[in-house]
C-alpha cells in the first residue's frame, strides 16, 4: 500500500504523520523490521496454540499476529497522544504489547456441584 493510500484508509493527515515520523524514515524501518520479525514469531505461535490444544478441556485455541499496516496506525496514534513518547526501531516490541496474540477457549460443563471441562 502507498503513502496516499495508508493515509487515507487511517484518517491521518500529513501533519499528524510528519509529528509522528520526526526522524525521518523510522516508521519504514520499524515495518521492514517487524515483516522480517513476523516470520520468526508465526513458527512460536502456532507451537503454543498446539500445546494448548492438548490440555484437557481447551476447545479451540486461535492465534494472531498484527497486521503491520495496523503497527504504523498504532504508533501514529501512540505518539499522537504522547509526543515525548520515544518509539524506535529497537523498543518497539516493547512499548506496542499486542504485536501478536493467543487465544484458547475452554468448555465447561456443570455436573452436579462442580464443572468439568469437555
Amino acid at each position: 500500500m502507498g503513502k496516499k493510500d495508508f493515509l487515507i484508509k487511517y484518517n491521518i493527515t500529513e501533519d499528524i504523520l510528519r509529528q509522528a515520523n520526526r526522524e525521518g524514515d523510522i516508521l519504514l524501518a520499524i515495518y521492514d523490521d517487524f515483516l522480517k520479525r513476523r516470520v520468526d514469531f508465526e513458527p512460536t505461535a502456532q507451537y503454543l496454540a498446539e500445546c494448548l490444544r492438548k490440555v484437557e478441556g481447551v476447545h479451540s485455541t486461535k492465534y494472531r499476529m498484527k497486521d503491520p499496516e495496523h503497527l504504523l496506525e498504532k504508533i501514529i496514534r501512540k505518539k499522537r497522544k504522547n509526543p515525548e513518547l520515544d518509539i524506535t526501531k529497537d523498543n518497539y516490541c516493547d512499548v506496542i504489547t499486542d504485536l501478536r496474540e493467543l487465544r484458547y477457549c475452554i468448555c465447561l460443563k456443570r455436573t452436579g456441584k462442580r464443572f468439568i471441562a469437555i
